[in-house]
C-alpha cells in the first residue's frame, strides 16, 4: 500500500560538570528553536553522580534506511494508507498483536503508551492465554513499535 510517512529525530548529548543544568527533567521548545526538547536524565533516574547528561532533540524527516521513525504524521491521506495495513494485519487472526505509536499510527504520550500496552495485554493476551495453552496453539507474539 506504500510507505507510511513518519517524523524522525536526531539527538545531541552533552555532559556538564555541574550538579544540574535545569530545574526539571524536560523542557520543550515548540516554537522558533533549533531543537524541540532538552532532557536532563539525572532528574528522571535519581542518580547520585558527578556531573549531568542532557540530550537535545532535533526534528528530522524520516528517511527509511537512514534514520528511525519516531512519530506518525497525522493527515487524512496517511490514515487511509494505515487503515489498509490495519485490515491486512487483521488477516493474521490474532497471531501477532501490533501496538504502539508506529503500529497504531497515532501519537501517544508516555503515560498513554503504558496504559495502551496494559490494555492490549489484558484484552488480547491474558484473556486468550488459557484458551491457547489448552488447545496447544502458539501464543500470540507482541510487536511493539
Amino acid at each position: 500500500h506504500g510507505p507510511l510517512p513518519y517524523r524522525s529525530l536526531r539527538f545531541e548529548f552533552e555532559h556538564a560538570k555541574t550538579e544540574f543544568v535545569q530545574q526539571v527533567a524536560q523542557l520543550n521548545f515548540p516554537n522558533r528553536h533549533e531543537y524541540t526538547r532538552l532532557t536532563e536524565f539525572k532528574h528522571l533516574t535519581g542518580q547520585q553522580t558527578e556531573g549531568t547528561t542532557l540530550a537535545r532533540e532535533f526534528p528530522l524527516a524520516h528517511v527509511p534506511g537512514e534514520n528511525e521513525p519516531f512519530y506518525p504524521i497525522p493527515r487524512e491521506e496517511n490514515r487511509a494508507i494505515f487503515e489498509k495495513y490495519r485490515k491486512e494485519a487483521g488477516k493474521l487472526g490474532g497471531q501477532v498483536i501490533f501496538t504502539g505509536r508506529l503500529a497504531d499510527y497515532q501519537y501517544y504520550n508516555m503515560d498513554q503508551v503504558v496504559a495502551r500496552a496494559l490494555s492490549v495485554f489484558e484484552q488480547e493476551v491474558a484473556v486468550n492465554e488459557s484458551r491457547l495453552r489448552g488447545i496447544g496453539q502458539p501464543q500470540p507474539k507482541i510487536a511493539a513499535a
